[in-house]
């Protein structure tokens, strides 16, 4: 979502904010660089304590949410998220090198799931199409090829 103008007394906004969550920081870091050249704000942090003070303070977009974090797992957040109205319809991509670890219940939770090693190209267009859905979509990008499916359809 894009903000041109004031709302609800902020500064105006005209980039998408991006939440990365990754224990990784080079994960991180290529992220950060990856979505900031395709015009997104981005913050970034490496556990979900983090995350939960940047949904405050950031008010991202979209989530990309890594699972398997220290002290907190992304799968305990994700289902946090959902449970909360402020948060219930936030877009979250999962992107994991594991995904499988991902309960199938909370895999439903998510917008998307993206498996690492990912594809540039692909993980924008992910993002990009997690940001457009009304409803949770599953998405699996692997050797550079995205393909997302309505939930229902699993």
């Amino acid at each position: 979502m894009q903000y041109q103008h004031e709302r609800d007394g902020e500064r105006a906004r005209t980039r998408t904010r991006l939440l990365v969550v990754d224990d990784d920081p080079n994960c991180r870091a290529l992220l950060d660089a990856i979505f900031d050249m395709y015009g997104y704000e981005v913050a970034t942090t490496d556990t979900v304590f983090g995350a939960s003070a940047l949904l405050a303070s950031f008010k991202p977009d979209v989530v990309l949410l890594d699972l398997m974090l220290p002290y907190r797992s992304g799968a305990s957040w994700l289902s946090e998220l959902r449970a909360q109205p402020e948060t219930v319809s936030l877009p979250v991509v999962v992107l994991s090198g594991l995904p499988e670890v991902l309960p199938r219940d909370r895999r439903r939770l998510a917008t998307a799931v993206v498996r690492k090693p990912f594809r540039t190209l692909a993980l924008v267009d992910t993002v990009r199409r997690a940001l457009l859905q009304t409803a949770p979509v599953h998405t699996v990008a692997t050797n550079g090829l995205a393909s997302i499916q309505p939930l229902g359809s699993l």
